[in-house]
C-alpha cells in the first residue's frame, strides 16, 4: 500500500493508483464489506462523506478513523450495486468512473435492495414530456442512474412513504478544472 493509504487497481491496460479502501458498515446488520473508492463525495438524506487521497471525511471535514462509513441497510445495498458496474471485469470492489453504466444501475440497485431484505425499494421518477398541444405524456422509470456526468444516484421509498437518497459524485474540484477545455481560439 502506498504511503498515502491508497491502493492500486490492476487492469490489463496498466496499474491505476489513488483508490481509498473504505469499510462500509451496515448499521442495521453490522455486516461490513470493503469498497475501494476513487475520490468521491457521498451524500445521503443527512449524512455526507468525502473520500479523498486515502482518507474519509465527514460533512464537517473531520477525518473518520479507520475509513469506516456507517450506513443504513438501503445505503449499503446501493453502494454495493454501484460497484457492480464493472463487475464483468472482476472489479466489483472498486468504485470509479468505470461504474457509470447508465440506467443499468437501477437493475443492480433493485436486486441489491432485495438481497439486503431492505424495507425500501426504488422510487419512481417522471421522465414524461408535454406535447405542443399541452397534453402531458407521463412516463415513469426507477429513480436510479449512473450518469456520464460522474454521478450515481438512487431515490428509495418504503411502504410508510418514508424516502431515502444516496448520491455518489466523482466530480471533485480538481477534476472539473482539469477537464475544462481550452477556448476555441487557443487551438491555433
Amino acid at each position: 500500500m502506498p504511503e498515502d493509504n491508497t491502493v492500486v487497481k490492476h487492469t490489463r491496460f496498466g496499474d491505476i493508483g489513488g483508490y481509498t479502501p473504505v469499510k462500509v458498515k451496515n448499521k442495521d446488520t453490522q455486516e461490513t464489506f470493503i469498497i475501494n473508492f476513487k475520490n468521491a463525495k457521498i451524500t445521503g438524506n443527512e449524512a455526507e462523506w468525502t473520500i479523498k487521497d486515502g482518507k474519509v471525511y465527514d460533512k464537517n471535514g473531520k477525518t473518520i478513523e479507520d475509513n469506516i462509513l456507517e450506513v443504513t441497510r438501503y445505503q449499503a445495498a446501493l453502494i454495493k450495486a454501484a460497484a457492480k458496474g464493472d463487475e464483468f471485469k472482476g472489479e466489483h470492489d472498486f468504485l470509479d468512473e468505470e461504474d457509470l453504466n447508465g440506467a443499468t444501475y437501477a437493475e443492480y440497485a433493485a436486486k441489491e435492495l432485495q438481497n439486503a431484505q431492505s424495507e425500501y425499494r426504488l422510487d419512481k421518477m417522471n421522465i414524461g414530456y408535454i406535447r405542443k398541444d399541452g397534453k402531458t405524456i407521463p412516463e415513469t422509470v426507477p429513480a436510479a442512474d449512473a450518469t456520464e456526468g460522474g454521478i450515481i444516484f438512487a431515490d428509495v421509498i418504503n411502504d410508510k412513504g418514508e424516502k431515502g437518497r444516496l448520491r455518489i459524485d466523482f466530480n471533485n474540484e480538481e477534476q472539473i478544472v482539469k477537464e475544462k477545455p481550452d477556448p476555441w481560439w487557443k487551438f491555433w
